[in-house]
């Protein structure tokens, strides 16, 4: 009697357990790949804000005020990038790092749509950047997103 009730309920377990994977599986994925982007877009960041900083040392014919202001834009950008990072990995359990990333990206996208208009930047410039900063945002609201999972 014990044996059928052992088989019954390690026969019940597995078609749970097979269930649980059918609804988990596509959520799984779908969160590693959104994971993934997240991490891609951070690094992106972080890249574009040294980018922005070697390219301080090519402006000869500007003022050193405006390098100075050019240079803090990249290390600002390059923070966002990494307060991206740090928000993937630890944006369920801190919810102030949560809403820091939060204002942070918004900030930065509205600066990169300022800064696009007011600098008269070509089509794929605009593109480029706003792409980044706002998938930042978008992903940054995603709550799917988050925990950071292994890259396997």
């Amino acid at each position: 009697m014990f044996a059928i009730y052992a088989f019954c309920s390690v026969d019940r377990l597995l078609g749970l357990a097979a269930a649980y994977l059918r609804l988990v599986r596509p959520k799984d994925k779908r969160m590693r790949v959104l994971n993934r982007l997240y991490a891609f877009i951070g690094w992106a960041i972080i890249a574009l804000g040294a980018l922005h900083m070697v390219a301080t040392l090519r402006l000869s014919a500007s003022t050193p005020a405006f390098r100075v202001w050019f240079f803090g834009s990249g290390i600002a950008m390059a923070l966002v990038g990494a307060l991206n990072l740090l928000h993937r990995a630890y944006g369920r359990s801190a919810a102030g790092l949560r809403v820091v990333c939060w204002i942070a990206n918004i900030f930065l996208t509205l600066f990169a749509l300022a800064a696009g208009a007011l600098t008269g930047a070509s089509i794929a410039e605009y593109i480029l950047i706003v792409s980044l900063t706002g998938g930042a945002l978008i992903l940054s609201f995603v709550r799917f997103a988050h925990p950071a999972m292994p890259d396997v």
